[in-house]
Parts: structure tokens; C-alpha cells; sequence
């Protein structure tokens, strides 16, 4: 049996013509601010972890970021599918600016092309959701193909960072530059824990005075001084030279002349011993200066570099830093512009449940603002609905 028909009241949204350019015209002067922004954050090429100030300027970029969005999905949920046009229009306003921000690159232009997929396949969705819906509900019609929408514009993103790096060499160049920066900043916070002295201003020939040449005179002064001055050895020749005496004459049994010769001895021993130890004392840096020489071929042989024993440590561990960074990034230098970028939309993919949750509180707020202006007004509207029954 067929039920009789039912009026159904449906509300739903009826701004006037003129309103639709107001709508469309926020949302392409929010795309302009967030263009802008972005392109400001991607100025100076990021290689590596941003500086504060540049991590500051992507967080106002994303912000701008997420009130264009809400804004524009609005703007779609207000001309449904019966004025596609005006969304379509708007997101290929609010995509063609970015070109003004970014340099002209063949990534430039494919960035705005994925921004306009992005507003077209999202604006598409969102009119579709409103015209199945009974009440005005932005905060579920939202939703409706966005995470298409949402990848489409963080590829967007991701291309328009890459037309920023410039060419690959300068890539390649900045990237080595970053890398061997932070690992100088690593030495500079390691070496002074290992070496007790040690400083980045201090010239090589210092930094290897510290590690090898004071180590050998703390080894060999002393084996020197010990064996010089060594009491028992001194003993064992005297009793041997006296030994040797009273074999000849009995005179030397005698304990105060045997006395008198071992002092003699030893007064004639403690003499040369001293004499052959200030002797050894300066053939000492001699030998100093000769390990110093050793030393220094076979640190510069053992790390593949050129450097003299007067140049600074700083400028030692940035030459073997850039040593072993170009050996690794020469190869691969035409793959790391689409490696960074790809990095750079995962990470942004990575915070973009923060996008999420922003836009959807964004969207009725921004509903809302409308409706106050008198932009949008809710109307009642009646519908015939018939119900089967059997």
C-alpha cells in the first residue's frame, strides 16, 4: 500500500547572486595570503631541519592554509551543483596566485594544476553531500571528499617546496653545506669531552701536540728520569767495582776506604747521570718535533685531505666532513630535489590530522559569521515524500 504524502520541511541555504563573489572573492584573497606565506617560509631553500624563524613562518603559512579551506567549503556548500561554476571559478582563482609567489619551474605549474584538481574534485563532493542532506550541516558536509581533496593539495605543497630549491647543484650544494655545518657542531660538542684542551680555533698541529706528543713525553721523561736515578743499579755497580778492588789488594777490605771509592763513584756517576739526563731532556723535543711530522702525514693520509700544520681544527673537520658528504651526494645528486621533496609531503602528510581537525572547526564558525553578515540565510522548504508499504 502507498502511504499518503508526506510534506517534508528541508532547510537549506539561498544566498543571492551578488553573495556568491563575496564568498568566492574571501576565499581567493585567504588562498593569496596563504600562497604568499608559504612561498615567504620556502624563500631561503630548506635542506634539513628549518631555524625557528622558518619554522614559525611555515606554522603561519599552514594557518592561512586552513581558513582558506574553510572558507571554500562554504563557499562550495552555498552554490551547490546548480552554480558549480562559481566553485570551480573560485578554486582556479585561488590556485592561479600561487604562480605569482613561486618561481616560474615546470613544478610551479604542476602545483597549480594538482590545487585546482584539489578544489574541483573537494567543491564537487561537498555540492553533492549538501543537495542529499535535509539541514544545513558543515560540519559533516565538509567532509565530503576531503581526503582526496586534502592529498591533492599537500602534493601541491610538496611541488610548489621543490620549485623553491632552485637547480640541483645548488641543491647538492646547499645540502652538503647543512650537513657538514651540523656535523662540525657535533665535533665541536664531542672533542672537547674526549681531547680536555681541545678547541675549534686551535691549529692541527696543537690538536696533535695534545693527543700525541704530550702523551709521549709523559711516557718517556719519566722511564728517563727512573732509570738515571736508579738507586739499585747504582749498588750493583759499586759493589761490583769493589768486589773487583779488594781481589787486587787487601787495602780495599778495609770498610772506610771501600766507603770513600763508592762515594767517589757515585759522585762521579751522579754527574754524568746528570749530564746524560739534560742531554736526553733536549733530545727530547727533538724527537717531539719528528713524531710531531709522523703524526701530522699520517692523520692527513688517514682522512684522504690537504692541510697544513697551521690550519685551524674548524677548517680540518670541514674539509673531511665535506670529503665524506660529497662522496655520498655526488652519485645521487640528481635524485636528492625529488627525494626532499617527497620528504617534505610526508612530513606535512604526517601533521595533517592537525589540518583535519582546524578546517572542520573552522567550517561552521565560519557558517556562522556568514549567516551574522546576512550572506547566508536558512530557509524552510517543503518536500513530497511518498512511502511504500506492503
Amino acid at each position: 500500500m502507498i502511504t499518503p504524502v508526506t510534506p517534508t520541511p528541508e532547510k537549506v541555504v539561498q544566498p543571492t547572486p551578488w553573495k556568491y563573489w563575496v564568498m568566492g572573492g574571501a576565499t581567493v584573497l585567504f588562498a593569496g595570503i596563504f600562497w604568499w606565506s608559504l612561498g615567504m617560509a620556502v624563500r631561503r631553500p630548506m635542506v634539513g631541519l628549518p631555524s625557528w624563524e622558518q619554522a614559525w613562518q611555515f606554522a603561519i603559512a599552514l594557518v592561512f592554509f586552513c581558513i582558506m579551506l574553510a572558507l571554500f567549503g562554504i563557499a562550495a556548500m552555498a552554490s551547490h551543483r546548480r552554480h558549480y561554476w562559481v566553485t570551480a571559478l573560485t578554486g582556479f582563482a585561488s590556485s592561479v596566485v600561487l604562480i605569482l609567489f613561486f618561481p616560474f619551474r615546470w613544478a610551479t605549474f604542476f602545483a597549480f594544476t594538482l590545487s585546482v584538481a584539489a578544489f574541483l574534485v573537494w567543491g564537487w563532493s561537498i555540492a553533492g553531500d549538501v543537495e542529499s542532506r535535509r539541514k544545513f550541516q558543515p560540519h559533516y558536509t565538509i567532509h565530503a571528499g576531503f581526503s582526496a581533496g586534502l592529498l591533492l593539495f599537500l602534493l601541491s605543497i610538496s611541488m610548489c617546496y621543490y620549485s623553491s630549491l632552485g637547480s640541483t647543484a645548488q641543491t647538492a650544494d646547499t645540502l652538503r653545506t647543512n650537513v657538514v655545518t651540523a656535523a662540525q657542531k657535533g665535533v665541536d660538542l664531542y672533542l672537547p669531552k674526549q681531547v680536555p684542551g681541545y678547541r675549534g680555533d686551535m691549529s692541527l698541529d696543537q690538536f696533535l701536540s695534545l693527543v700525541v706528543t704530550d702523551k709521549f713525553g709523559q711516557i718517556i721523561v719519566p722511564e728517563i728520569t727512573s732509570t738515571l736515578q736508579s738507586n739499585s743499579q747504582k749498588q750493583a755497580a759499586f759493589k761490583q767495582i769493589t768486589d773487583q778492588l779488594q781481589k787486587v789488594s787487601p787495602v780495599f777490605n778495609n770498610p772506610q776506604i771501600s766507603n770513600s771509592v763508592s762515594q767517589q763513584l757515585s759522585d762521579q756517576l751522579d754527574a754524568q747521570q746528570g749530564a746524560l739526563q739534560q742531554e736526553a731532556l733536549k733530545q727530547l723535543s727533538v724527537a717531539q718535533r719528528q713524531l710531531l711530522d709522523e703524526a701530522r702525514k699520517e692523520f692527513l693520509a688517514g682522512f684522504r685531505i690537504d692541510a697544513s700544520g697551521t690550519d685551524t681544527m674548524d677548517t680540518v673537520v670541514s674539509k673531511i666532513m665535506t670529503r665524506n658528504v660529497t662522496k655520498y651526494v655526488d652519485p645521487y645528486e640528481q635524485l636528492i630535489p625529488p627525494v626532499l621533496a617527497l620528504s617534505f609531503f610526508f612530513i606535512i602528510e604526517l601533521f595533517s590530522v592537525v589540518f583535519r581537525y582546524a578546517i572542520f572547526f573552522l567550517a561552521p564558525l565560519i557558517a556562522w559569521v556568514y549567516r551574522k553578515l546576512g550572506l547566508l540565510h536558512i530557509t524552510e522548504k517543503t518536500a513530497t515524500v511518498q512511502d511504500l508499504d506492503v
